[in-house]
């Protein structure tokens, strides 16, 4: 990739160089704030000067006397709050708060008088401009705010101004707003104490300013500083924008590029075409995305080759995204049903091809068999020589729909071999459901995906037992007992098959369809389905001679039945050899 170089002249450091002109501009703006900053800090102080004039003031105008009686009897502890709120005493001091509160109505939120508590994070309310008001409205149904009535304590353990001047009462004001959790506003008090005649400090009188007044102040003294500064901040902002155009629009539109990228559409370019380093960077990304779209194309095929020998499904179980993320040694246990499928005589059938017809004639029949196990949920793990292992890990009932599908097409296949004068194909198909583990088996240089289980050792004897019945679809008794009915299916008895102690109840599917004319379609064998199952009883519990005479009529009735026929030799051998001793009543089977 040839490299592309940039011309200093046309280089983003003298544009980057040129926007620190626009310093001064922000800097001017800066200076704006901070003198507004100033501005405000200084009218604050002003405004806690004038409170504490205003707190001083008005203290001296509240009769002590009256406040020093209501204190001694606040002290005595003896009366009750609604008794005092309603005497002379209390009503003047009300009306006197408000009287202070109505010279300032629109600054002054709140005034009451406290005196301290025996706890220096409690003050005590001696009276509360709003307590008489608030009642008289509660009489009336109305909902109020919390009533600070006589007696009643506030916390001010957040409240350092109004601890040392109730601690030292003397005159002071809030340095700042603080949250009022009680009435959920921000405040800002001042406090004075009340003198009696001889100067002793009696009580102490507070007014709280809220926060919404003093920005209204704020606000008209400062206006014209802010019409100023939006001034400044328009000329500013267009300035700014036109910068971040300039200096951000190839980048963003780059940016978009990668998006589009990051969502795996590698034919995107770009079109910024400037001379400076987002343009050198542009062609140069181009390039890469060239690159880049070579590789994927590359990279699909081969993951797409590699999807040829591992289905996804399999990955998915796995839980993965693609065959890059396999590691030797994972593995994953579900449930599912499995379903073997193999060509019966397939050595005679390939005598004569050759190599390259033998393997013409087994993708020709593969390329129809593997259709009708996708179509029906399902995935073939395993091509083994003319045989398929396929996992269906939804329904018991999709093996066996695609079973009989598989049935119809190869009776498709073989009409064709019929007509050009070849011996059809037979098949034989054993399903079994349960258990599995599915995972990666081999070595760090040679791995392989495999499903192993009992499950899939099963499977494949069931479908060897198709030969020794002479049957196309045999089931096994877990997964007929699966799909909730055992109509569509003739018992054949309780079979033990070669690697197996045990004995294992298949059944053959009637509905499946005949793979060719020289075939007897299953159908047919419903008529005699209770006669053919009554004789695997018999044969089951060891009576021989009855099971003889149910097969020896079956015969007679329909003698290409080949499973009644493996019974009748059957019958006959031990009829003639006697039982084993104990009878078990299992049908045995000498191969796979």
């Amino acid at each position: 990739m040839e490299e592309i170089k940039v011309k200093f002249l046309s280089s983003l450091r003298l544009k980057i160089t040129a926007a620190f002109l626009m310093l001064s501009i922000a800097l001017s703006v800066t200076l704006a704030f901070v003198s507004y900053r100033i501005l405000e800090r200084e009218f604050t102080i002003e405004v806690r000067d004038r409170l504490l004039q205003v707190v001083t003031l008005s203290a001296k105008t509240i009769d002590s006397t009256t406040a020093a009686r209501l204190a001694d009897r606040l002290r005595a502890d003896s009366v009750s709050a609604d008794s005092i709120e309603k005497s002379a005493d209390y009503k003047r001091l009300s009306e006197e708060l408000n009287y202070i509160r109505s010279t300032k109505p629109e600054l002054i939120r709140y005034a009451y008088i406290w005196i301290p508590s025996k706890s220096e994070a409690e003050a005590v309310f001696l009276a509360d401009a709003d307590v008489l008001k608030l009642k008289e409205a509660a009489g009336r149904g109305e909902e109020v705010e919390e009533i600070s009535h006589f007696g009643s304590t506030y916390d001010i353990s957040t409240m350092p101004t109004a601890i040392t001047a109730l601690r030292e009462m003397k005159a002071a004001v809030d340095d700042e707003f603080y949250f009022d959790e009680a009435y959920q506003i921000y405040s800002f008090t001042g406090y004075a104490p009340i003198r009696d005649e001889k100067g002793r400090p009696v009580a102490m009188l507070g007014l709280d300013v809220s926060s919404e007044n003093m920005q209204v102040a704020l606000r008209q003294v400062t206006r014209s500083s802010i019409l100023v500064g939006v001034f400044a901040i328009v000329i500013t902002s267009a300035i700014s924008i036109w910068l971040g155009r300039l200096f951000t629009g190839p980048v963003l539109a780059l940016n978009r590029i990668v998006l589009q990228f990051g969502q795996k559409d590698f034919s995107v370019r770009s079109h910024v075409q400037s001379a400076d380093e987002i343009g050198v960077l542009s062609a140069n990304f181009n390039n890469m995305a060239d690159t880049i779209l070579d590789y994927d194309r590359r990279m699909s095929r081969l993951l797409e080759s590699f999807r040829r020998f591992v289905p996804f499904e399999f990955l998915h179980r796995l839980g993965k995204e693609d065959i890059t993320e396999v590691f030797l040694g994972e593995q994953s246990g579900a449930e599912m049903t499995i379903l073997f499928s193999d060509i019966r005589k397939f050595t005679t059938l390939s005598e004569g091809l050759g190599p390259d017809g033998t393997f013409r004639f087994i993708n020709g029949y593969l390329e129809r068999i593997g259709p009708a196990v996708r179509e029906h949920q399902g995935f073939i793990d395993k091509y083994i020589g003319d045989g398929i292992m396929a996992l269906f890990p939804a329904r018991p009932e999709d093996a066996l729909e695609a079973a009989f599908e598989i049935c119809r097409r190869l009776r498709e296949f073989n009409d064709r071999r019929e007509e050009a004068g070849e011996y059809p194909v037979r098949i034989g198909i054993g399903i079994h459901t349960g258990q599995i583990m599915l995972g990666t088996i081999g070595e760090n240089q040679r791995m392989d995906t495999t499903v192993i289980g009992d499950t899939v050792n099963l499977s494949s004897r069931i479908e060897g037992l198709t030969k020794a019945f002479g049957v196309t679809v045999l089931v096994s008794e877990d997964t007929v007992d699966r799909m909730g009915t055992r109509d569509r299916f003739r018992h054949m008895g309780r079979v033990r098959v070669v690697g197996r102690e045990e004995g294992v109840d298949v059944y053959e599917a009637l509905d499946a369809p005949a793979t060719s004319t020289l075939e007897t379609d299953p159908k047919v064998r419903w008529v005699n389905r209770e006669a053919f199952e009554m004789g695997v009883q018999h044969f089951a519990a060891g009576r021989m001679d009855d099971a003889y005479r149910v097969f020896k009529k079956l015969y007679h009735d329909e003698p290409t039945d080949r499973a009644v026929i493996a019974y009748l030799k059957r019958i006959i051998y031990y009829r003639k050899k006697g039982l084993p001793d104990p009878w078990d009543g299992i049908f045995r089977v000498a191969s796979k």
